[in-house]
């Protein structure tokens, strides 16, 4: 009797310690990740009385936000307001506009966006649509409100170019040229006013005049500075304490990087160019464009005759 009990002790520790090394190897796994505590051993039965294969718990994959698409882009102008209040009036204070460019080298599309705290956010789109001579800027905005309806499409500008290419008329009802004396011009259709640029050599790269009604009421240059830093320079005539010059600071410029900030009485601009002088060096056309979608209140027109001219 005693040796029957004895046994039965015996089996009872070993089918203990089997089940301990079970219950391990359903912790531990094959490769040393836990598993599931509900999953049942082969053989076991279920509730129903059922046999069933233990099948590990698989975890739920993270979910992952889709990345905005952002278009490929040829030619990238990143532009930073720095005036004062500009970022809490607006909440964004850096445009980028992405321009995609055709396999001959004009300009076909482009994209606004506004860089966010959160990221970037699609402001507007571009199409630069050819039709017989002329060239047709249309501006599709995106509506900041994602219920509210689509935006018409508009004219943003309609641009002729000369049969020579020496100019483009129609950029905001203007004109921009390659002047006689070598000037890049931007000006009025009849010419009251004129906002033109020239490059030169040696230590004055290059002199600027604006003309108002036939008077120069402002003129600037293009210097280099400290070691060989260039810079540019705007005054209006009869300022001679300089009071309203306008500055631009070159702080990067190879061949397809150009990086600079613009300041008057108060900050204007910090901005980036990317592969400019690809897109705009003697693209009369391109300049144009890009003039057309930026427009004259960005005061960038130093650096984009630059690129154009050099």
């Amino acid at each position: 009797m005693n040796r029957m009990v004895c046994v039965r002790r015996k089996v009872g520790i070993g089918a203990f310690v089997s089940a301990a090394l079970f219950a391990a190897v359903l912790i531990i796994g094959c490769d040393g990740k836990k598993v599931s505590a509900h999953a049942l051993p082969d053989g076991a039965l279920d509730k129903s009385g059922q046999s069933r294969t233990a099948v590990p718990a698989v975890p739920a994959a993270p979910i992952v936000p889709a990345a905005p698409i952002v278009p490929a882009a040829d030619f990238v102008i990143e532009y930073r307001h720095t005036g004062f209040s500009y970022a809490e009036v607006f909440g964004f204070d850096t445009y980028a506009y992405r321009f995609a460019s055709l396999p001959d080298g004009s300009l076909e599309s482009a994209v606004l966006f506004g860089r966010m705290a959160d990221g970037e956010a699609e402001i507007s789109r571009f199409s630069f649509v050819r039709a017989g001579n002329e060239i047709q800027i249309l501006e599709s905005p995106k509506p900041k409100n994602p219920n509210d309806g689509a935006i018409p499409t508009r004219v943003r500008a309609t641009l002729v170019p000369s049969p020579q290419g020496e100019a483009v008329r129609g950029i905001f009802e203007g004109v921009v040229e390659k002047t006689a004396e070598g000037f890049l011009s931007f000006r009025t259709p009849g010419g009251e006013a004129r906002e033109e640029y020239r490059l030169g050599t040696g230590a004055e790269v290059g002199v600027s005049r604006r003309v108002l009604g036939g008077a120069v009421v402002a003129e600037g240059g293009y210097l280099r500075e400290g070691r060989g830093a260039l810079v540019y320079r705007e005054r209006k005539v009869g300022d001679r304490q300089g009071a309203e010059d306008v500055s631009v600071t070159f702080e990067e410029d190879v061949r397809n990087l150009l990086s600079f900030r613009t300041e008057g009485v108060v900050p204007i601009n910090e901005v980036r160019i990317s592969s400019g002088n690809g897109c705009l060096g003697g693209n009369l056309l391109n300049l144009a464009i890009v003039d057309s979608v930026l427009g004259p209140d960005r005061r960038i027109r130093p650096a984009l005759s630059y690129l154009y001219l050099r």
